[in-house]
């Protein structure tokens, strides 16, 4: 079974606290934060999703637009944060606030949802 560690993300004005969430001492969102910065097109975008994240993560209401974040279906509190082609999957823990676990594009959202909920399955049970 796989060892999974929160490591806390500083984000300025957040209510809660808001993790990264790495495997075997991989942060699973970093690749995706790598690939985001080294393309000026989608590097401002960033800001936007970490921006959606926060706000889900300090509860506030009313929700944000479907175009901006997203329930997703079957899961618990796991939530698709969206800009452009852009998108983070965020659980929200009534422990640890909310827990980043991965990004990814459009093009990859169907492998990316499937890879969430192993994801989250696995973590749940640790």
């Amino acid at each position: 079974m796989p060892n999974f560690t929160l490591e806390r993300i500083n984000i300025n004005e957040t209510i809660n606290p808001i993790y990264k969430l790495c495997r075997e001492g991989k942060c699973l969102l970093d690749e995706f934060i790598a690939m985001v910065k080294s393309d000026l097109k989608l590097e401002p975008l960033l800001g936007d999703l970490f921006a959606a994240v926060r706000y889900v993560a300090d509860g506030k209401s009313p929700p944000l637009p479907e175009k901006r974040m997203k329930k997703i279906k079957g899961q618990n509190d796991a939530w698709e944060a969206r800009k452009g082609a852009l998108r983070m999957y965020v659980k929200i823990d009534n422990v640890n606030g909310a827990v980043i676990i991965i990004g990814g594009d459009k093009s990859s959202q169907n492998a990316d949802l499937k890879r969430l909920k192993n994801i989250i399955k696995e973590f749940s049970n640790d």
